[in-house]
Order: structure tokens, then sequence, then C-alpha cells
């Protein structure tokens, strides 16, 4: 799986791909699966902790641990983005893609930080 994941994610070219290419990878992992698929749900989460297939705002991929996701969408409508950019930045993460179809569940699991107060 991650094997495949990366071949799809090399062929990506601009950002319409890759965001297409990122927004495949999070549908194939079974969240919300019964009790019978939630091992590999838990499997598909822990292996794809170590690839670099999130888009960020600015077209690069990392991995869920160097992403953020915005905290509510007050917090993301109050805040300049370029401001909030460079915060982000300042700790090590980057902002997630605004269109990546990325279910606060799965971003959960996966790892990725949310930008609210508890950051």
């Amino acid at each position: 799986f991650v094997e495949a994941a990366a071949a799809l994610l090399q062929r990506a070219g601009d950002e319409q791909e890759k965001l297409r290419a990122s927004n495949l990878l999070l549908q194939l992992v079974p969240t919300g699966a019964s009790e019978f698929f939630e091992p590999l749900a838990k499997a598909c989460c822990r292996r794809l902790k170590s690839v670099r297939f999130l888009l960020t705002r600015g077209g690069e991929f990392v991995t869920p641990g160097e992403a953020v996701v915005a905290g509510s969408s007050a917090l993301e409508e109050a805040s300049a983005p370029f401001a909030t950019d460079r915060l982000v930045a300042q700790i090590g993460l980057h902002p997630a893609h605004p269109s990546l179809s990325l279910p606060a569940e799965l971003a959960r699991h996966l790892g990725v930080r949310r930008l609210d107060a508890s950051l």
C-alpha cells in the first residue's frame, strides 16, 4: 500500500494532480469501518504516518505529523492566512491544502495536528 502510494504521488505533476492523488489516498483508508476491518484501518494509518502524501498550501507533500489543519472555520477566517502560515512554519509544521478531503477522525488517527489553542 505504501509503495503504491509513493508511486502515485511521484507521478503527480501539477498541483491539481497532487491534490487528486492526496485525496484518493485519504479515501482508500477504511475509517469508520466495521470491527472486521478495524485492524486494517489502524495498520494503514500506522504505515501512512511515515509517508509524505498530505498536500500543503505550498504545493508540497509532507507526512501527517508535519501537517496542521484549522481547528475551526472561525479561527481560519479570523486570522490572515499568510500570518498563520508563518506562525505554523516557525514551529515546524505546514498548513494542509484547503481543498484536502481530510475528515477529522482520519486526521486524528494519522496524527495531523489541529490549529487551535491546544497546539
